[in-house]
Order: structure tokens, then sequence, then C-alpha cells
């Protein structure tokens, strides 16, 4: 591991990415929270239905290259500049492509919605570009070691659309397809911003742009199906239940889900750090770093989420409304989803650092193809909770299979993700550190004032 990288990867690097991870979740809980209160259950289904596609579509045409732009990044620092260059003409030009081709598909799948839902859904697909050239934007960041940056990044959009929402309520102008409008259009500004602090670090030219395509696009092949399957691990099921569920029902679903992810930020924050860090690793040592992150991110995750199940239908009833009370039943398999597939997201970046992305893709594709299925029959017999029981099994899964790709084809232990009684105190010191850095900090910042 690189001696700079490491630097970085201090503990002021993690408390920070730490902080920033729930500041998105708490930014994207209140707006959750303004979008169900001011449109009803009915409403924040349509929500749903219009605003969810240019992520999932700018998901399926990754191409692999955020990991790529990493991966090949993190190995050879002073090509960051054109390897970033030919990402985001890359993401450009498969956002585009995804962009036709769902324009046309989207009116079949919500043929049971009304027709200004359908055209607000395609006209939000325009979206999709945006998407994908800002996550190829926080990829070369964190290839740089600048988590700062790419925390900052996913911070703006949700707060900006805090802003927007508050105007349209204000001036009575608040719908579902207004809302949609706002969550796409806030992430304009944001690509603008990206885009001019990478050309002055980077020099971004136009005669880079197709210099490093085959290099990106041969690792980037292998490792698509991780960033493929995990937005498909995120949205696949709304995008399923969306077509099956009543709009009311999926508007509870939408409520019940996004308070079950408010502990999604501990393993995200816990792969963005852990991903770079390992490049370079040895199977053996690589697997045991991997594994340990994975079992401290769970611990932490299932503290919150204890918590998060404890008052969750009293907490939804406050929030969001009484017309949502029902969403706590689902709150109990949710959030034990969450943690699992946390788990899987975490061991997954050590595949990738291994320079074995084909075996990730492979074992995302089979896990998420089993639970298709699972979908399409529990979800007409129990509604919203088959979605929630069919999402967790497709889950379990792909921890299965994931966890067996490390002893098959990298000749490492199997990844112990259980926890024994010497990971608790490792948790606790490490908290401690945070705290006492902190505090530092504060002690600092009182003193300069």
């Amino acid at each position: 591991m690189p001696e700079s990288f490491s630097r970085r990867t201090s503990a002021a690097t993690v408390a920070h990415t730490l902080a920033s991870r729930f500041a998105v979740v708490g930014l994207n809980a209140v707006t959750g929270i303004l979008t169900a209160r001011l449109l009803a259950p009915e409403g924040r289904g349509e929500l749903v239905a219009i605003g969810i596609w240019p992520v999932l579509v700018a998901g399926l045409t990754s191409l692999g290259l955020p990991s790529a732009l990493v991966y090949h990044g993190r190995r050879n620092p002073a090509k960051v500049g054109e390897l970033t260059a030919s990402a985001m003409a890359l993401a450009a030009i498969a956002g585009l492509v995804g962009t036709a081709i769902a324009w046309v598909i989207l009116p079949f799948w919500l043929q049971a919605h009304p027709p200004a839902i359908i055209n607000a859904a395609r006209y939000c697909l325009l979206g999709t570009v945006v998407s994908t050239m800002t996550v190829v934007g926080r990829a070369s960041w964190e290839a740089r070691g600048d988590f700062r940056s790419s925390n900052l990044s996913q911070m703006a959009p949700p707060a900006l659309t805090i802003v927007g929402l508050v105007g349209l309520a204000a001036t009575g102008t608040l719908t579902s397809i207004t809302a949609a409008a706002v969550y796409i259009g806030v992430g304009l500004p944001v690509l603008l911003w990206m885009l001019v602090a990478l050309v002055e670090h980077h020099g971004l030219t136009r005669q880079t742009l197709r210099g490093e395509w085959g290099e990106l696009l041969h690792y980037g092949a292998r490792s698509y199906g991780v960033d493929l399957f995990g937005v498909l691990a995120l949205y696949l099921d709304q995008a399923l239940v969306v077509g099956l569920l009543s709009p009311a029902a999926m508007g509870i679903y939408a409520v019940a889900l996004s308070l079950s992810r408010i502990i999604n930020a501990v393993h995200a924050a816990a792969a963005t750090l852990t991903f770079p860090a390992v490049v370079g690793y040895s199977n053996v040592a690589l697997t045991s770093a991997i594994a340990r992150a994975a079992r401290l991110a769970a611990i932490a995750a299932a503290v919150i989420g204890i918590g998060v199940v404890a008052v969750g239908p009293t907490l939804v009833g406050l929030l969001y409304g009484s017309a949502y009370v029902s969403a706590g039943a689902l709150l109990p398999l949710l959030v034990l989803q969450v943690i699992v597939s946390g788990v899987v997201y975490v061991l997954l970046q050590g595949l990738l650092a291994a320079g074995r992305p084909g075996l990730a893709t492979m074992t995302q594709f089979v896990g998420l193809a089993l639970g298709v299925p699972l979908f399409l029959v529990l979800v007409p017999m129990w509604g919203a909770l088959g979605a929630a029981m069919a999402l967790l099994l497709s889950t379990v899964i792909r921890l299965v299979l994931t966890m067996a790709c490390y002893p098959l084809w990298l000749h490492a232990p199997v990844p112990r993700i259980w926890i024994d009684r010497t990971d608790l105190p490792d948790l606790v010191a490490r908290a401690s550190s945070l705290l006492r850095l902190g505090s530092t900090r504060w002690l600092r910042t009182g003193a300069a004032e």
C-alpha cells in the first residue's frame, strides 16, 4: 500500500467520511419526510415511479468505469487526469444510449400509471448522463485519496433538494411531478462544480479523451457487474414493485425502505475507504483486512439497526404521519437486509482490489437472477411484506456466493464475518480514537476563537 495513501486514510479521513455519510442519510431523511407528509402515500408512490429511473439507468450503463478509475488511478497516480477525462467521455456516451433505450421501454412497465406520470418519468431520464458523469467524477477524487471532495459531492444534492422542495411547498406548487424535477435537477449544478474542480486539478484536455478507453474498459468490463448489480441490489426491488403495487402501497414501502437504509452509511463508508487501501495486498492479507472491515461495520450497523426497529413504528408515525404507520411492520426484515447487504458490499471490495472483478460480477448476477422470481411470486401474494421477504432472501444468496469466492478462486480463507470477543474491543478502540480526534479539533477550534 503506498505510504501517501496510508496517511490520507487516517483517523481524520475515517471520521470525515463517516460523518459525511450520516449527513447524507440525514439530509435524505429530511427530503423523504417532506415528500411523504406533503404528498401522502399515493403521491409518494408516484414520486418513486417518476424519479427512480435516472439513477437506475445510470447504474445499468456505468460500464464499470468508477471501479476501473479507482483501480488504475491507485496503481498509476500520474495518469489520473487522463483516465478521468476518458472515463467522463465514456460515461456520457453510455448514459445517452441508456436514456434512449429506457425512453422506449418505460411506458410499457408503467402502463398502469396515468399518462402524466409516464411522461414525467421519461423526461426525468434526461438526468441519466448527469448521474453517470457525477459518479465517475467522484471516483476520480477517491482514486487520489481526496475523500473530502467526494463526500461533499454526495452531500450537496440532498441539501439542494431540501431547498427546492421547501420552495415548492411555500409556493403551493409541490406535486409528485415537480418534486421529481427538483430531485433530478439539482444534479446539474453539482456536476458543473465537479467538472471545474477536476479541470483545475488535472488539466483535462480534449486530446486525452480517448487515450485510456482500452485500459478502462478492460477492467471495467469485468467489474461492470459489481456496479450494475450493486445498483440493482438497491433499486431492483423498487423497479419491480412499482409495477406490481398500487401507488399508495408503493409509498408505504418506500418510506419503510428509506428508514431502514439509514444504516447504509456505515458500510458505504467502510467500502469507500477499504477498496483503494487494500489494492496491492496479498490475497490472505487482503481477505483479513476486508473481513475485519465488514465485521466492524456490521457491529456498528446492527447497533443502529436495533434502535431503528425498536422506535421505528413510533418514529414513522411522528415523522411521516399516521398514513404510514403500517410501514413499521416491514422494518425488522428491511433492517436485517440492509446489514447483510452491507457485508456483501464490503466483501466485494476485496474481489475488486484483488484484480478479480469478474468473480464479483458472476456472484452478483447469479444472486440477483435467483432473487427476481422471489419478487414475482411473493409480492403478488403478500404485497409490501412479500417484497421485503424477497429482498432479504436474495441478499442472503448473494452473501453465500460472495464468501465462497475467497477460498475457491483467491485461495484465501473464508472471510470471517461472524463476531467474536476480540471484535467489540476493536470497535470500541476505533470509536474512542475518532472521539478523541473530534475532541481535539473542538478544543483547538475553541482556543483559536
